[in-house]
């Protein structure tokens, strides 16, 4: 078999070909780099526009055979409850009944209360760096620039529940 030997030209005109190729995909991901240099200058000029109108928090949930899930840096409109953010980060799978004292949670994420098991929510105490029992009801405390809340579907059979 022999090999057969391309013109000059042909190797020119295909080197020429994928240098440009090079040069274009260079130039697209330099155009690239530079819109998304923008749009993360955007996002950070947004995030400051709404800092004065929203908190971030910290939310766990924690379930009875200790699996946690935490939702970090939660941004909520200033003058959201706990609901309003439990509701937001589970997507609105809550489910509660509202007394005359306020809303009581029976279920997160479709985990409901059971037996002597109940949702009870925590709130970390930074002066005494531990897990301090909500003071209020969920609908009634007002979320704070950096709460960090624990929902925990506890044992209250014993009192004082364990802690998260």
């Amino acid at each position: 078999m022999s090999k057969m030997k391309l013109p000059r030209s042909v190797w020119f005109i295909t080197t020429i070909f994928l240098l440009a190729i090079a040069i274009g995909e260079a130039m697209f991901l330099i155009n690239l780099k530079m819109q998304l240099d923008n749009i993360e200058k955007t996002y950070s000029e947004l995030l400051k526009s709404v800092e004065g109108i929203t908190n971030r928090v910290n939310i766990l949930i924690k379930y009875e055979n200790g699996t946690k899930t935490w939702f970090n840096n939660t941004m909520v409109p200033v003058g959201w409850t706990l609901f309003n953010a439990t509701v937001y980060v589970t997507k609105g799978r809550v489910s509660y009944q509202t007394f005359p004292f306020g809303i009581f949670v029976l279920g997160i994420n479709n985990v409901n209360s059971h037996d002597s098991y109940y949702w009870i929510w925590y709130k970390w105490d930074v002066t005494k760096k531990d897990w301090v029992l909500g003071e209020t009801g969920c609908d009634s405390y007002f979320l704070s620039d950096g709460d960090v809340i624990a929902w925990c579907l506890v044992d209250t059979s014993h009192w004082p529940p364990e802690k998260p």
